[in-house]
């Protein structure tokens, strides 16, 4: 039956063939449980910070100082585990984020929200269980981050068109767009990490990795607290972490030759987690400017 090889697949995932690679693959999953739990505490922090009738720039420092402070688990987490398995699980912190929307902020959670979040746990759990294999994981050629690179700066460059566009309206497209600029800025900077650590490993000087964290990571730090402050988490939260989930999944296939186990079972999860996102989303986005 499908749930008995669900609960097959699952106890081989992790108990795994040998000692190492499952529990590089544990300790990979504990530290994105704890970057989920404190990057959902930095969002809220932020989005409290900036509320337009009481905003404080100190609390809005430490939100960001959190955010900062918590992101090497990411570099360490995709260094020891798959990204296709991994980031899934980050998508936990969405529920926290979900929590404290209507508790803290007075944002609008509907019943609706209730179901489309245990859409994405589930989808969640399934890529887990069907995503690549630890020991399967290579690195890209020079070739392939250039062309890479041209992507994502071609990418990039039009959100930042359209978010400059959209700099006094707000609204819906400014909110789609800041949430898919902050997932492609979020995911490209797992990229480079995992490329310097795998430099530093091999005993090279990762002169361009380093470059790239170093223009990546405050572009990605500054297009997060916009969209904190401008934007409601209950949008925010699933969008930018749903396209975050598909960057990363489409990054460790393409350059990282990350094969799912159970390529159909985890397109299914991915599908899941999508339809979960977009029934979170769909609604929200003409509602949330803030400022």
């Amino acid at each position: 039956s499908i749930c008995g090889r669900y609960r097959g697949r699952l106890k081989h995932r992790l108990r795994g063939p040998s000692f190492e690679p499952i529990m590089a693959l544990w300790h990979g999953l504990l530290l994105m449980l704890f970057r989920a739990i404190a990057q959902s505490a930095a969002e809220n922090i932020q989005r409290w910070a900036q509320r337009p009738e009481k905003p404080s720039t100190l609390a809005n420092a430490l939100g960001v100082a959190l955010g900062v402070a918590s992101a090497p688990m990411d570099a360490i987490a995709y260094s020891l585990a798959p990204q296709s398995v991994l980031a899934p699980v980050g998508m936990i912190g969405m529920l926290f984020s979900l929590l404290a929307a209507q508790k803290v902020h007075g944002d609008p959670l509907q019943a609706g929200d209730v179901g489309g979040a245990i859409t994405v746990l589930i989808g969640a759990g399934v890529c887990l269980v069907y995503g690549a294999d630890s020991q399967d994981v290579a690195m890209p050629t020079s070739e392939m981050l250039i062309a890479y690179g041209v992507c994502l700066f071609l990418s990039c460059a039009s959100l930042f068109a359209l978010l400059f566009h959209q700099r006094e309206a707000g609204g819906r497209l400014d909110s789609l767009a800041n949430a898919l600029l902050g997932g492609i800025l979020g995911s490209s900077t797992i990229v480079a990490s995992k490329t310097l650590t795998s430099a530093l490993v091999a005993g090279s000087w990762p002169v361009m990795p380093g470059l790239a964290i170093g223009m990546l990571a405050p572009t990605h730090l500054y297009v997060l607290n916009r969209g904190y402050g401008r934007h409601s988490l209950v949008f925010m939260s699933p969008a930018m972490g749903g396209c975050t989930l598909l960057s990363n999944v489409a990054t460790g296939y393409f350059l990282f030759s990350e094969v799912p186990v159970g390529a159909s079972e985890f397109s299914a999860g991915v599908s899941l987690i999508c339809f979960g996102v977009l029934s979170l989303c769909i609604g929200k986005g003409s509602k949330v400017a803030s400022s």
